[in-house]
């Protein structure tokens, strides 16, 4: 899911073709390039029910100490939603609320550097076997100027790669939620 554009945009069409290419959905929410931290609660819920309707085991986000605006926002606004959906399932069953609620990971940042440090994966997935379709899906968004991107997202894999004695991997932090399941139900409940 996409939280800029519409599927109608450049940017849009950009990325209903590269997930095309990787076999995979693409939605889009709609929200205005560099404004994703002006997001409203009407958002907020849209997200949620996206969640709802297809019901996660893990959600891949952006890692909050992102240095582009948008992408620390998208965390915030990934975060709220997901309270959002843990709520749908219940406070009163913490067990069953946790059963429910999916992994949160991040994902790496521009050259692993974020607004206060480094990005640190803790979990490596072995991409190898997968890079020229990754490479493939980059090159649907010509107006990024995928030849830029795709020679510093390879060094970077390959990196992560000798981490895990791969070729190439991409890396993972976990986003700690623990207090999900100790929310305010007074800020989330109808």
């Amino acid at each position: 899911c996409c939280l800029t554009y519409t599927r109608e945009s450049e940017r849009g069409r950009e990325g209903t073709e590269g997930t095309r290419r990787l076999g995979a959905e693409f939605t889009c929410l709609g929200l205005a390039d560099m404004a994703v931290g002006r997001y409203t609660p009407d958002d907020v819920e849209r997200l949620a029910a996206f969640f709802l309707a297809r019901p996660p085991d893990i959600v891949l986000t952006h890692w909050q100490d992102d240095s582009h605006p948008d992408h620390a926002a998208s965390v915030r606004l990934t975060v709220e939603a997901l309270l959002r959906y843990a709520v749908s399932h219940g406070l009163d069953d913490v067990d069953a609320s946790r059963r429910a609620f999916p992994q949160v990971w991040s994902c790496d940042t521009y050259g692993a550097l974020g607004s206060h440090g480094v990005f640190n994966p803790e979990w490596y997935i072995d991409i190898s076997a997968a890079w020229e379709h990754k490479r493939y899906a980059i090159e649907a968004h010509a107006s990024q100027h995928p030849e830029h991107w795709i020679g510093q997202i390879q060094r970077h894999n390959s990196l992560y790669g000798a981490r895990c004695n791969r070729q190439y991997a991409e890396g993972f932090c976990r986003l700690s939620l623990a207090f999900v399941n100790n929310i305010p139900a007074y800020d989330y409940l109808p």
